[in-house]
């Protein structure tokens, strides 16, 4: 789980609800200790993701894996404006999740 990811979506205002806030840091802790905040970020996305079109049902913790990929994602781009390079970030983002589901 990365640490720095967790602090630093913890510094996030307004505060995710606590329903999302856990459902992102489950993401996270699927993930390994990455010190790149982008490629954490939008790697959990993306995971959410697969997992939200894994199963479409329409459930609960579906629409919530989909919420947790759409916020986490959505903190991946924004921390990918704090980088030197911000396109080559965002391209890494991109690529993640035009790879979800191939």
């Amino acid at each position: 789980m990365s640490r720095r990811a967790l602090e630093w979506l913890a510094s996030r205002t307004p505060a995710a609800p606590d329903a999302l806030r856990r459902a992102m840091e489950r993401q996270l802790g699927r993930g390994g200790e990455e010190a790149d905040l982008v490629a954490v970020l939008g790697g959990s996305g993306c995971r959410a993701l697969e997992r939200a079109v894994a199963h479409p049902a329409r459930e609960r913790d579906t629409a919530l894996a989909l919420l947790a990929a759409d916020a986490l994602l959505t903190y991946a781009c924004e921390a990918a404006a704090d980088v030197e390079n911000v396109a080559a970030a965002l391209e890494h983002v991109l690529n993640g999740v035009s790879d979800v589901g191939r």
